[in-house]
């Protein structure tokens, strides 16, 4: 021992000087010990025992107990949240009429020519009648609804780009006519596709399209070939004996009475971008779950501010760190889109871009503050239900979502006004070119939401401080 870890008293004794910090930190630590052995009686450590020792008899009977209260509570729940994304599919073949198909005639010197009378009667076959609903307009009817248009072609086209119609199957002005005429001609250049024409846009809901409505087009091909003997029959009858004569005599005759009439199908917005669908699925369900991880990401500095501010004053700190939050993520994921190579320039061009990140944003703030609230409910009422209002609220955006409505029960017109769809139904103008008549619309629902939320954030904070003010007195009191 050196001569400086030595010191003299008042008394004149020695003391032992630390030689460094660490003797005294050492010495503080037993002191702490001994004082808190002193003050603080040891509890016993509990004897382990085996599962059926009868000490355990009042836990397991609070085991039971708590279990079928937990049951209670949650085989309710599972068949809530399971019934939601179960009935979007039940007995969606007895709805296949709500998909509404229109069939544009023209008339044949006056009356209904036979190629538009044989389509009319196919759709009666048992093999078609029920793939759609088939919707009958004469041309001049449909051409009454669009007074700009000269064709009955450009109006079913844009009846179907305005989501009126699902597809327009299109018989060509005098069509009957023109098949007669091919006859009596003798014409081996004839192309029998012309008669008959069908217009889809698959990018208005690639499901739907390609799902329903191009399988029950050909359906109803399938129905009309059926039928179409009938027509040839209805063309002989018309002709006198020189003009048959013609036909039977000519080399091309039966090549032509042979051909089947088939339709032609344009579809005039084909689903060419396939990364497209990552948005508009499994990307819906991104902004859900990540507008809800927000919330346990903040609550420590949200705990660390709380005590400094006054209530209004915290309350307007989580708006505006919320939507500061759905900012950032939002043009995170619209970044994300892009460097899979979405293509933004459908509609707008070098605007889509910013009408994409402003859809998303509006729809995780729609959905996140929704959580918010929910979550300050259920925090300081049942903390369980936190991850089940997390299903349902999934699950009752994305039902009506990923299903057509027009094949859901009555129930699911709900969805029409949730986000998701919206925000879904933005991204088909954006990225897609579909029709954008309703694009203000799906904007100002996503925007109502918002402010929604933003209203419910107040009262839901202030429940939960009230409840947990309640407890601590409550506890304080025992």
């Amino acid at each position: 021992m050196t001569s400086s870890s030595l010191t003299v008293s008042e008394d004149g004794e020695k003391e032992r000087k630390p030689d460094d910090i660490n003797d005294l930190v050492d010495r503080e630590e037993l002191q702490l010990e001994e004082n808190i052995a002193g003050s603080v009686p040891m509890r016993p450590v509990p004897r382990k025992v085996g599962l059926f020792h009868p000490s355990m008899v009042r836990t397991w009977k609070n085991v039971v107990l708590g279990a079928l209260k937990n049951y209670a509570i949650m085989v309710p729940s599972l068949i809530l949240v399971s019934s939601l994304i179960f009935g979007t599919h039940y007995d969606t073949n007895s709805k296949l009429g709500n998909l509404n198909v229109v069939m544009v005639y023209d008339t044949d010197d006056g009356g209904l020519g036979l190629l538009s009378q044989a389509l009319l009667n196919s759709t009666s076959n048992p093999l078609a009648s029920d793939v759609a609903g088939w919707n009958t307009y004469t041309s001049t009817e449909l051409l009454r609804e669009y007074p700009d248009l000269t064709s009955a072609d450009e109006a079913a086209q844009r009846l179907v780009h305005q989501r009126k119609a699902w597809a327009a199957i299109v018989v060509a002005p005098n069509a009957t006519s023109l098949l007669k005429q091919a006859l009596l001609s003798n014409d081996g250049s004839f192309n029998s596709t012309n008669l008959i024409r069908a217009y889809i846009e698959t990018s208005s809901d690639p499901q739907v399209v390609g799902g329903y409505i191009i399988p029950g087009i050909m359906l109803l091909q399938d129905a009309f070939s059926v039928v179409l003997p009938v027509v040839y029959r209805g063309i002989f009858s018309t002709m006198n004996a020189t003009e048959r004569a013609i036909v039977f005599d000519g080399d091309n005759s039966f090549d032509i009475v042979t051909m089947p009439i088939f339709f032609a199908l344009q579809d005039n917005l084909p689903f060419l971008n396939t990364v497209v669908v990552a948005p508009l699925t499994l990307g819906m369900v991104i902004l859900i779950i990540v507008s809800f991880f927000l919330i346990g990401f903040f609550a420590p500095y949200h705990q660390q501010v709380a005590p400094k501010l006054l209530p209004m004053h915290f309350i307007v700190y989580r708006l505006i760190i919320g939507q500061v939050s759905f900012l950032v993520l939002s043009f995170t994921f619209t970044c994300v889109c892009a460097c899979f190579r979405v293509d933004f320039n459908v509609r707008y061009g070098q605007g889509g871009f910013m009408f994409s990140f402003l859809a998303f944003y509006l729809a995780m703030s729609a959905v996140g503050l929704m959580n918010e609230v929910m979550f300050n409910i259920f925090f300081v009422t049942f903390p369980p239900g936190i991850g089940f209002w997390l299903l349902f609220w999934v699950l009752s955006n994305v039902g009506p979502t990923f299903s057509p409505i027009e094949l859901c029960p009555e129930f699911y017109r709900y969805g029409y006004a949730m986000p998701i769809r919206n925000v879904r139904e933005c991204l088909r103008v954006i990225l897609c070119g579909c029709w954008d008549g309703h694009l203000a619309k799906n904007f100002g629902i996503l925007a109502a939401w918002v402010v929604f939320g933003m209203l419910m954030i107040p009262p839901s904070m202030m429940f939960a401080q009230s409840r947990m003010v309640k407890k601590a007195k409550a506890e304080a009191a025992k």
